[in-house]
């Protein structure tokens, strides 16, 4: 009776123990995680504070640019995007950023599958939602991804 008493009680303290940890690893990843939530019908983007390791990084501007997209009323409902293409002129200069956009609109249709956002550090400066064959010539134009 004594061993089946130690195991029941290794058995529930392991599964007390694997439940620690579990919530412990959903914890981190809500609190260290870049993402957004949506508050009193605004995008707030989280977990994007200085310093930034390099997953963050690569993720706060283009969260910052779907915030951008969002409140212009430009996109809506549910969206993804997908980064394909940057440019940084140096430290502390202006970054395009650039990718595809998915997403449905009102009608039901995908009137755009691109898009591109001119950036100074987290601060959207302007954004444009581009159809596949102006992503294709902004994409070939070396120019277009020049500051002036």
């Amino acid at each position: 009776m004594a061993l089946v008493q130690r195991i029941a009680f290794v058995l529930a303290a392991l599964i007390f123990v694997g439940t620690l940890a579990y919530l412990g690893l959903i914890y981190y990843a809500v609190t260290t995680v870049p993402g957004h939530r949506f508050e009193d019908g605004s995008m707030q983007v989280v977990n994007c504070e200085e310093p930034r390791d390099k997953d963050a990084a690569e993720a706060c501007p283009v969260l910052y640019c779907a915030k951008a997209m969002y409140e212009s009323g430009r996109i809506f409902g549910e969206y993804h995007l997908r980064r394909l293409k940057d440019r940084r002129a140096g430290q502390g200069a202006p970054m395009l950023l650039g990718g595809e956009v998915d997403y449905v609109n009102e009608d039901g249709a995908h009137p755009w599958s691109h898009y591109l956002c001119r950036m100074q550090g987290d601060e959207v400066l302007s954004f444009d939602l581009l159809t596949e064959d102006e992503w294709s010539e902004v994409v070939a134009s070396e120019e277009a991804w020049e500051w002036k």
